[in-house]
């Protein structure tokens, strides 16, 4: 059983979070001005860009703004970036060590919900939640700027479990629950285990009682702290077991990572194969593994039933490659609501339920419009949406 938790603002790991947050944002702001505002097109369409004339005159202030910093308080400016630097890296480490069980849990104000009629709807999206400017290379706004209309777009289809990706700045997490604690019970907040490399950024948010919630980190993995999370939910609070398990993650992206995905999920279907319940399974998030192509798409169908099979893309490169020519602007399928098969191709059995299990819809969000403009994006990635009916105490 997850325990209940009050977490407001004076529990520990919240507190030495959001102090690492102040310092690193800092430096991602720096970031984003000088490695991405200064080089982005010229166009009062993009980004933060204004017209023109302002967005030179806001470009030229940036650029003496730096070298006037630097010549007359260069060596102070470098002694407070070595300490904020190794400041923000010390907080985050102590928030870490305060988290129970490897991630914050945060109760919300609302009840846990009964999923009548057996029905859940699942909603999952890449939000690209950074903090600073670290956004830029995303094609994106800030999430200060985009917030607004996603949670607009969340709240009208009212998901009863919500998985995002990618809610890296502890203030969006912070923002998110705020907005949200009134509609939903539980709030679940991977940020990693090791302040020194990045992670996910996974968020799972449910309005059911969940029964177990637990982190798995990939053996397999980049430089980065990647793994994905297994929870259970329950058809009502006094249910006395689970009605299905989901199993959330972000693989590794990048078109050089294919067979570290391939071993990504190789890793959650052993785990999966061990679990002592048999339920319906879902696998949900962010994956970078593109339903369509003849490797990654034939090597997912081994283990999975896709409930988006449209053919409007879930992300594209588009975006970024409006001012960053080495992206190609390819668009893929590869964010998923897909069911587990029980049997496999290798003749494994998982403990999975698929009989009963209905698909009543799946849909998607869009994050971005046919024009492709940046400034009204919610993401370079949509949301996809999945109604399963079916569920029961199992």
């Amino acid at each position: 059983m997850v325990q209940e938790s009050s977490f407001d603002d004076y529990d520990l790991d919240r507190i030495f979070l959001t102090a690492s947050s102040f310092g690193a944002d800092i430096f991602a702001n720096t970031y984003g001005r000088l490695g991405y505002r200064l080089v982005s097109p010229l166009d009062e369409g993009k980004f933060d860009n204004a017209p023109i004339i302002q967005e030179l005159a806001t470009r030229a202030l940036i650029v003496l703004g730096g070298l006037a910093s630097i010549w007359l308080a260069g060596s102070y400016i470098l002694l407070s970036a070595v300490v904020l630097g190794a400041g923000s890296k010390l907080l985050r480490a102590v928030g870490f060590y305060f988290q129970k069980d490897g991630f914050t849990h945060i109760r919300g104000k609302a009840p846990e919900k009964s999923l009548e009629d057996g029905q859940a709807k699942v909603l999952t999206w890449n939000m690209r939640g950074y903090g600073g400017g670290l956004h830029y290379t995303y094609g994106v706004t800030h999430w200060q700027s985009r917030i607004d209309r996603i949670l607009e777009d969340i709240t009208k289809e009212d998901p009863d479990i919500l998985v995002l990706q990618d809610v890296h700045d502890i203030a969006l997490v912070k923002e998110i629950i705020a907005r949200l604690e009134g509609s939903y019970a539980h709030f679940f907040a991977y940020l990693g285990a090791n302040p020194w490399k990045s992670d996910s950024g996974g968020l799972v948010i449910a309005k059911c009682a969940v029964d177990h919630f637990e982190h798995t980190s990939f053996e397999h993995t980049d430089t980065g702290v990647r793994g994905f999370d297994t929870f259970e939910i329950k058809i009502n609070p006094e249910a006395s077991h689970s009605c299905a398990r989901i199993i959330s993650t972000q693989l590794t992206p990048g078109r050089g990572h294919k067979e570290l995905r391939m071993q990504q999920v190789a890793e959650i279907v052993d785990c999966l194969a061990v679990q002592p319940t048999r339920l319906p399974t879902l696998f949900v998030g962010s994956l970078g593994m593109n339903r369509d192509s003849q490797d990654e798409g034939s090597f997912l169908s081994q283990y999975l039933y896709h409930s988006y099979l449209g053919k409007e893309p879930t992300h594209s490169d588009a975006l970024r490659s409006q001012w960053a020519p080495i992206f190609d602007g390819a668009e893929e399928s590869s964010d998923f609501i897909s069911f587990f098969k029980r049997t496999l191709s290798d003749g494994r059995t998982l403990p999975v339920l698929e009989r009963g299990i209905r698909l009543l819809d799946s849909h998607l969000v869009p994050g971005y419009d046919e024009n492709l403009n940046t400034k009204t994006a919610r993401s370079d990635h949509s949301a996809v949406v999945t109604t399963c009916a079916g569920l029961r105490d199992c």
